[in-house]
């Protein structure tokens, strides 16, 4: 199964604020489109431990500073501040067993010029045993530009087998299955996950995908955070669904306040992390949408393993 990158589907509909009794908004992009085939082409597997990790580089001065093609290259010098931040996000996945935050998710569509500001939360909980990791992403409220807020409530759960969308202005419930009986995934993998919550990777498994720098922020992060940039590695650039994720960490939590990617198409999205709650109690129910669960008159649908090359764009 090919890679799917977590680009959005246009979405064409109207929302209800309680600020103005009849708005309506214009296309606007869905979040998780593809989330699906993401999760699904992200399967647990265990580190490689063959081969040593490749330094952490910091940035060169400029172009000139390379050497001609043909030629050796240096080793690049180990950045430790970037090395520290990794070590801090592997042990955060130790150390906490769940999380719960309310979030701000914030898309730039550069080549169209619009934006649009989703907020609501998200609930984790780390892969135990034979227990899978699981998650449950849900919107409450939409803005368009600069717009006002709509009510625009879609819900994303993840159980560790299927991964289940709700679409509440429509009353629409999709079922997917994207794991076989005994297989896990790991639905927050850093580029291939549908939203990136990167702690609990081990730090040779993030740099053998990725180069980690800690400078070329594109923003003032917020105060006391750690600043970590990564960029594919070119034999993982393929496969994953951003070209740049930059994180700010809180000093803390050790976990990111704010997430800032930007995938192929030159779309930038801001996550803002608030209130994070570190190992709540979470019910099962959290992770799994069911059918009837928000009254009468949905439609629901099914899609098995075997039909999730369908969802590839």
């Amino acid at each position: 199964m090919s890679m799917s990158r977590a680009m959005p589907l246009l979405l064409l509909g109207a929302c209800w604020s309680p600020l103005s009794p009849a708005q309506s908004c214009p296309a606007t992009s869905e979040p998780f489109a593809s989330a699906p085939a993401a999760v699904a082409a992200a399967p647990v597997t265990a580190a490689p431990t063959s081969q040593p990790a490749p330094p952490v580089a910091t940035a060169p001065a400029d172009d000139s500073a390379q050497p001609a093609a043909g030629t050796s290259q240096p080793a690049q010098a180990v950045d430790a501040k970037a090395q520290a931040l990794l070590e801090q996000l592997e042990a955060s996945g130790r150390r906490y067993k769940s999380l719960r935050s309310d979030v701000a998710y914030h898309v730039l569509m550069k080549q169209l010029g619009d934006t649009e500001l989703r907020k609501g939360y998200v609930a984790y909980l780390h892969p135990q045993g034979d227990q899978p990791g699981m998650f449950r992403v849900h919107f409450d409220t939409l803005k368009l530009g600069d717009g006002l807020d709509c009510k625009e409530v879609v819900d994303y759960a993840f159980d560790g087998h299927y991964f289940v969308m709700a679409k509440h202005r429509i009353k629409e419930m999709t079922f997917v299955q994207v794991t076989a009986e005994g297989q896990k995934a790991q639905p927050m993998k850093l580029g291939e996950g549908p939203f990136p919550l990167p702690f609990g990777q081990e730090v040779t498994e993030v740099l053998r995908r990725f180069q980690a720098y800690t400078d070329g922020a594109t923003q003032q992060g917020p105060p006391g955070t750690g600043y970590l940039r990564l960029t594919p590695r070119p034999e993982s650039a393929e496969e994953s669904s951003f070209v740049q994720l930059e994180m700010w960490v809180d000093p803390q939590t050790h976990l990111p306040a704010r997430i800032i990617s930007e995938d192929p198409s030159r779309n930038v999205t801001t996550v803002d992390f608030i209130n994070l709650q570190t190992d709540p109690e979470l019910p099962d129910d959290a992770f799994r949408l069911k059918r009837g669960q928000f009254g009468w008159g949905w439609q629901y649908h099914t899609r098995r393993l075997e039909e999730m090359d369908g969802l590839e764009p």
